[in-house]
């Protein structure tokens, strides 16, 4: 299969992260998307949960957004108050780096400035807008 300029250009970029920055921003991305999923899930707007969570309406879109480096003691928080809780599961790794296919593989597997626009991907397939 031939490669397109922008999937050599991806794998490029993919490379200039290491394995632990791809991992924190999929966890990051997936938790993001959790919150906010949860959030429509319980019918509440983000000015609703800000107010359940004590913080500002902006934080709770920063959060959600995927560009906030979440503390233990926050996601306890947001999820005890959503009225979920939080499953942590450690894995051996199958593959030491992910390897993109195409844009929507590197979407999956993460990387810091993509997770805005696969938070609103997220968002739109469940029927809302971000």
């Amino acid at each position: 299969m031939n490669k397109t300029k922008f999937d050599a250009f991806i794998d490029t970029l993919m490379d200039s992260y290491s394995e632990s920055d791809l991992l924190e921003a999929e966890l990051i991305s997936k938790l993001s998307a959790d919150i906010a999923s949860v959030r429509v899930e319980l019918g509440l707007n983000q000015k609703e949960l800000a107010c359940k969570l004590g913080i500002s309406q902006p934080m709770v879109s920063k959060i959600e957004s995927g560009n906030y480096n979440f503390t233990i003691s926050l996601l306890c928080k947001i999820f005890c108050k959503l009225g979920k809780k939080i499953n942590i599961q450690i894995e051996d790794k199958s593959v030491s780096k992910p390897v993109p296919l195409s844009y929507e593989k590197m979407s999956r597997n993460r990387n810091i400035s993509s997770a805005y626009k696969d938070y609103r991907n997220n968002i739109s397939s469940i029927g809302i807008s971000a």
